[in-house]
C-alpha cells in the first residue's frame, strides 16, 4: 500500500463540525416539495417508484458527527497518485460502509438524478481547508484544486424496506488536480468492508428484491476510467455534473434538520460570495413531482442527456441540444430531423414528433437496450422505463403535428 504524503494530511472544511453539517438525509419525499413556479426551490419525490435513483435518502445511515469517533482526519492524495483503498482517504468514520461522513465531508443530493440501472446514490463534497467554490446562478460552479466529489452506487437488499441493508458496488471520486479533473473508481468487496482502486472496470452480479416483491437481477457494469469521459467529457476535459445551482437548490436533512443545501454551504463558508435569496433562483423540477409534464420532462433531459447533448459534449455534432436553458424548440428536437437516418433512428423521421411519441426517435432510443441503438450509450444496461414514460407523456401532450415541409 502506498505510503501517504504526511504533508497532505489535513482536515477539510472544519466548519462542517460547527454547523453539524455531516448529518444524514431522510426520505426525499419528506425533504422537499416542488411547485410549478421555477423560483420554488423545494423538491418532492415519489418513493414508491422503483425506477427512481433519486430516492437515496431511504438508507440506514446515521450521520450524527457527535456520535461517531473519527478514526482519522480526511486525507488528500497527491496529484496522480490516488490511494489504493477508499479507507485511506478517511472520508467516513466508524464502519465505512455506513457512510458516516467525517468532518469536512459534506453530504448533498440533487433534484433530478442521472439514471444508473435503478441503483441509488450517496453524494458528498470535500474541499481543502480554507478553499471556496466559485458560485454562479446558472453557469457551472468553479472548484478549487484538491476538491473531491464523491458518489457511491448501491442497491437495497429489499426496495420495500431499506432498513434491511444495501449492497454497495462502487464509489467514484472526481478529483480536481493540477491537470484537470480526474476520475478514480473504487470497487467494494462482497463483505462490504473495503473498496479498492480499480480503473479497468468490472462486472458485478447483483440480486435484490424489487418494490413489488419480485427478485431482480443485474450484471452491473462498473465503468473503466476512460468511459467516465462519455458523460463527464466537455471539449476533451472532465467536468462535474451534479453540483450546480439548479440541481442543488433543494432541502436536505442535516443532522435531522431540513435545510436548503445552498444556504447550508453558504453558512459553512464554502462559496466565494454571498448567494441570492434561494427562492429567486431557477431550479430544476423533480421529474417524479407534480409540476406540469413539460417542465418535468425538460428537467429529466437536462439531468440525463444534456451533458452529452450540448455544443461541447460527446453528442455535440448531432446538433440536438437538451439543456433546460435551450428555448428554441427545433434545437431540443421538435420536428427536427436527425443527422443520421436508418437503423439508428428506427427509420423514424424526427427526434420529437409532436403528439406522436411512438414516432419520435428520442423515445425509440431511450427504450432500446441494444448497445448499437440505446441512449445513453454507457454505462447502463437497462432502459429507464420511468423516463421513457415521462418523455412519451410530454410528447403526446403536444398539439399533434406531421412536421410538414420539414
Amino acid at each position: 500500500m502506498r505510503r501517504r504524503n504526511a504533508a497532505r494530511h489535513y482536515v477539510a472544511v472544519v466548519a462542517c463540525l460547527f454547523a453539524l453539517g455531516c448529518g444524514s438525509s431522510e426520505d426525499a419525499n419528506n425533504n422537499a416539495n416542488n411547485t410549478n413556479n421555477v423560483n420554488n426551490v423545494n423538491n418532492s419525490n415519489n418513493v414508491n417508484n422503483a425506477n427512481n435513483s433519486n430516492n437515496v435518502n431511504n438508507v440506514n445511515n446515521s450521520n450524527n458527527v457527535n456520535n461517531v469517533e473519527p478514526l482519522c482526519d480526511v486525507a488528500f492524495a497527491p496529484d496522480g497518485e490516488p490511494f489504493d483503498t477508499l479507507a485511506e482517504y478517511c472520508f467516513f468514520g466508524g464502519h465505512m460502509a455506513e457512510h458516516i461522513p467525517n468532518a469536512g465531508v459534506v453530504p448533498y443530493d440533487v433534484i433530478a438524478t442521472l439514471y444508473a440501472d435503478d441503483s441509488k446514490k450517496l453524494r458528498y463534497l470535500v474541499l481543502p481547508e480554507g478553499e471556496q467554490i466559485g458560485y454562479t446562478d446558472t453557469e457551472k460552479w468553479s472548484f478549487p484544486l484538491g476538491t473531491v466529489i464523491i458518489k457511491t452506487f448501491y442497491v437495497d437488499h429489499d426496495e420495500r424496506d431499506p432498513a434491511l441493508g444495501r449492497r454497495i458496488m462502487e464509489t467514484r471520486l472526481l478529483v480536481n488536480e493540477s491537470d484537470g479533473w480526474q476520475p478514480y473508481i473504487y470497487v467494494w468487496n462482497e463483505e462490504q468492508t473495503e473498496a479498492k482502486l480499480r480503473q479497468i472496470g468490472q462486472w458485478i452480479d447483483l440480486e435484490w428484491v424489487g418494490m413489488e416483491g419480485q427478485t431482480r437481477t443485474l450484471e452491473y457494469r462498473v465503468p473503466n476510467k476512460n468511459q467516465c469521459k462519455n458523460c463527464h467529457g466537455q471539449d476533451d476535459f472532465f467536468e462535474p455534473l451534479g453540483p450546480n445551482t439548479r440541481q442543488m437548490n433543494r432541502t436536505y436533512a442535516y443532522d435531522g434538520e431540513d435545510k436548503n443545501q445552498l444556504e447550508h454551504l453558504a453558512e459553512l463558508g464554502l462559496f466565494d460570495q454571498e448567494i441570492p435569496d434561494t427562492s429567486t433562483l431557477f431550479t430544476l423540477s423533480d421529474p417524479l413531482g407534480n409540476d406540469d409534464v413539460e417542465r418535468r420532462a425538460r428537467s429529466y433531459l437536462d439531468a440525463n442527456c444534456a451533458h452529452c447533448h450540448n455544443g461541447s459534449g460527446a453528442a455535440g455534432p448531432t446538433g440536438l441540444q437538451l439543456s433546460v436553458f435551450i428555448d428554441e424548440p427545433r434545437e431540443y428536437g421538435i420536428c427536427r430531423r436527425p443527422v443520421a437516418a436508418g437503423s439508428g433512428s428506427g427509420d423514424l423521421l424526427f427526434d420529437i414528433k409532436p403528439g406522436h411519441s411512438d414516432e419520435s426517435i428520442i423515445v425509440f432510443r431511450m427504450a432500446s437496450t441494444d448497445p448499437e441503438l440505446k441512449m445513453p450509450e454507457l454505462p447502463t444496461q437497462t432502459a429507464d422505463l420511468f423516463g421513457v414514460d415521462l418523455i412519451s407523456a410530454w410528447i403526446d401532450s403536444m398539439d399533434p403535428s406531421e412536421c410538414e415541409g420539414l
